[in-house]
């Protein structure tokens, strides 16, 4: 599992209107883990946010 701080570091990004650096974040999210139900859900958020 990743630590806990990257998602909430990619929503604040998101919400700052930093969507270059939480799409960043985002990919280093998913690649930090094997699990895939959490990768699933940060691919989703990442798609929600439009952030790609």
């Amino acid at each position: 599992m990743t630590g806990r701080k990257e998602p909430a570091r990619t929503d604040l990004l998101v919400r700052l209107g930093r969507r270059g650096d939480a799409a960043a974040a985002y990919a280093q999210a998913i690649a930090g883990t094997a699990n895939e139900t959490e990768q699933r859900f940060l691919r989703r958020r990442l798609g929600a946010h439009h952030v790609q």
